[in-house]
Protein backbone atom coordinates (compact mmCIF):
# COMPACT_ATOMS: atom_id res chain seq x y z
CA UNK A 1 0.00 0.00 0.00
CA UNK A 2 2.74 2.41 0.92
CA UNK A 3 4.66 1.74 -2.32
CA UNK A 4 1.56 2.24 -4.50
CA UNK A 5 0.84 5.53 -2.71
CA UNK A 6 4.38 6.76 -3.38
CA UNK A 7 4.19 5.66 -7.02
CA UNK A 8 0.82 7.41 -7.42
CA UNK A 9 2.20 10.57 -5.83
CA UNK A 10 5.28 10.57 -8.09
CA UNK A 11 3.17 9.96 -11.21
CA UNK A 12 0.74 12.71 -10.20
CA UNK A 13 3.53 15.21 -9.61
CA UNK A 14 5.21 14.27 -12.88
CA UNK A 15 2.00 14.74 -14.86
CA UNK A 16 1.31 18.14 -13.32
CA UNK A 17 4.83 19.51 -13.98
CA UNK A 18 5.54 21.43 -17.13
CA UNK A 19 8.13 19.56 -19.15
CA UNK A 20 10.92 21.82 -20.47
CA UNK A 21 11.49 22.00 -24.22
CA UNK A 22 13.89 19.53 -25.77
CA UNK A 23 17.32 20.87 -26.70
CA UNK A 24 17.05 22.78 -29.95
CA UNK A 25 13.25 22.79 -29.90
CA UNK A 26 11.91 26.19 -30.95
CA UNK A 27 10.30 28.32 -28.29
CA UNK A 28 8.60 30.39 -30.99
CA UNK A 29 5.35 29.65 -32.77
CA UNK A 30 5.99 27.03 -35.45
CA UNK A 31 2.38 26.15 -36.19
CA UNK A 32 1.19 27.47 -39.50
CA UNK A 33 -2.53 26.80 -38.98
CA UNK A 34 -4.72 29.87 -38.78
CA UNK A 35 -2.64 31.95 -41.19
CA UNK A 36 -4.80 34.63 -42.81
CA UNK A 37 -2.20 36.47 -44.86
CA UNK A 38 1.24 35.77 -46.27
CA UNK A 39 3.58 38.58 -47.27
CA UNK A 40 6.62 37.60 -49.34
CA UNK A 41 9.48 40.00 -50.01
CA UNK A 42 12.59 39.41 -52.07
CA UNK A 43 15.18 41.74 -50.58
CA UNK A 44 17.55 41.65 -53.56
CA UNK A 45 15.09 43.08 -56.10
CA UNK A 46 12.45 44.56 -53.75
CA UNK A 47 9.76 42.33 -55.28
CA UNK A 48 6.78 41.51 -53.12
CA UNK A 49 3.66 39.38 -53.04
CA UNK A 50 0.76 39.58 -50.59
CA UNK A 51 -1.48 36.53 -50.41
CA UNK A 52 -4.94 36.57 -48.82
CA UNK A 53 -6.56 33.78 -50.83
CA UNK A 54 -7.37 30.93 -48.38
CA UNK A 55 -6.79 28.22 -51.00
CA UNK A 56 -3.29 29.47 -51.80
CA UNK A 57 -2.45 29.97 -48.11
CA UNK A 58 -3.63 26.44 -47.30
CA UNK A 59 -1.72 25.02 -50.24
CA UNK A 60 1.49 26.64 -48.98
CA UNK A 61 1.14 26.06 -45.25
CA UNK A 62 0.12 22.39 -45.48
CA UNK A 63 3.46 21.62 -47.14
CA UNK A 64 5.57 22.92 -44.25
CA UNK A 65 7.30 20.16 -42.31
CA UNK A 66 10.09 21.24 -40.01
CA UNK A 67 13.27 19.17 -39.84
CA UNK A 68 16.03 20.86 -37.79
CA UNK A 69 19.36 21.52 -39.47
CA UNK A 70 22.65 23.13 -38.60
CA UNK A 71 23.02 26.82 -39.44
CA UNK A 72 24.91 27.65 -42.61
CA UNK A 73 26.31 30.84 -44.06
CA UNK A 74 24.18 31.16 -47.18
CA UNK A 75 22.39 34.34 -48.16
CA UNK A 76 18.67 34.51 -47.51
CA UNK A 77 17.10 37.09 -49.79
CA UNK A 78 13.49 35.99 -49.39
CA UNK A 79 11.50 36.97 -46.29
CA UNK A 80 8.00 35.72 -45.49
CA UNK A 81 5.55 36.93 -42.85
CA UNK A 82 2.81 34.43 -41.98
CA UNK A 83 0.12 36.57 -40.35
CA UNK A 84 -2.16 34.87 -37.82
CA UNK A 85 -4.97 36.37 -35.73
CA UNK A 86 -2.75 37.38 -32.80
CA UNK A 87 0.79 36.76 -34.00
CA UNK A 88 3.17 36.63 -36.93
CA UNK A 89 5.72 34.05 -37.93
CA UNK A 90 8.80 35.56 -39.57
CA UNK A 91 10.75 33.28 -41.92
CA UNK A 92 13.79 33.91 -44.07
CA UNK A 93 14.82 31.31 -46.59
CA UNK A 94 16.80 30.07 -49.55
CA UNK A 95 16.58 26.89 -51.63
CA UNK A 96 17.85 24.71 -48.74
CA UNK A 97 17.06 26.70 -45.54
CA UNK A 98 13.78 27.56 -43.82
CA UNK A 99 14.68 29.76 -40.85
CA UNK A 100 12.13 30.94 -38.29
CA UNK A 101 13.21 34.05 -36.43
CA UNK A 102 12.09 34.90 -32.93
CA UNK A 103 11.73 38.68 -33.05
CA UNK A 104 11.76 39.02 -29.28
CA UNK A 105 15.10 37.28 -28.73
CA UNK A 106 16.57 37.76 -32.24
CA UNK A 107 17.25 34.03 -32.27
CA UNK A 108 17.04 31.97 -35.46
CA UNK A 109 15.69 28.41 -35.58
CA UNK A 110 17.13 26.57 -38.59
CA UNK A 111 15.23 23.95 -40.57
CA UNK A 112 15.72 22.16 -43.86
CA UNK A 113 13.72 23.67 -46.69
CA UNK A 114 10.63 21.46 -47.12
CA UNK A 115 10.76 20.30 -50.76
CA UNK A 116 6.97 20.42 -51.20
CA UNK A 117 6.86 23.94 -49.78
CA UNK A 118 9.66 25.10 -52.09
CA UNK A 119 7.80 23.79 -55.15
CA UNK A 120 4.50 25.43 -54.11
CA UNK A 121 6.31 28.65 -53.16
CA UNK A 122 8.07 28.88 -56.52
CA UNK A 123 4.74 28.31 -58.29
CA UNK A 124 3.14 31.16 -56.34
CA UNK A 125 6.02 33.49 -57.21
CA UNK A 126 5.86 32.58 -60.91
CA UNK A 127 2.09 33.13 -61.01
CA UNK A 128 2.39 36.45 -59.21
CA UNK A 129 5.05 37.62 -61.64
CA UNK A 130 2.84 36.64 -64.61
CA UNK A 131 -0.08 38.54 -63.09
CA UNK A 132 1.94 41.67 -62.38
CA UNK A 133 5.48 41.95 -63.75
CA UNK A 134 6.08 45.27 -61.92
CA UNK A 135 7.30 43.37 -58.81
CA UNK A 136 4.34 44.06 -56.50
CA UNK A 137 1.45 41.59 -56.56
CA UNK A 138 -1.55 40.59 -54.54
CA UNK A 139 -3.14 37.16 -54.77
CA UNK A 140 -6.62 37.46 -53.33
CA UNK A 141 -9.75 35.33 -53.73
CA UNK A 142 -10.75 35.12 -57.36
CA UNK A 143 -7.37 36.11 -58.76
CA UNK A 144 -6.63 34.40 -62.07
CA UNK A 145 -3.44 32.69 -60.87
CA UNK A 146 -5.07 30.71 -58.07
CA UNK A 147 -6.31 28.13 -60.59
CA UNK A 148 -2.69 27.29 -61.47
CA UNK A 149 -1.94 25.99 -57.98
Amino acid sequence: MRISLIISLVIGLTLSMKVPAQAGEPLVDTTFSGVSEIVITNMSDNAGVTITDRAIITNLTKTITLVPKEPCKCEHTDVIWFQKAASRIYVHLCDHCFVIRDNESDKNYWFEMPKAFLAAYQTVLRNAKKQNPTNKSSLSPGSPSQADL
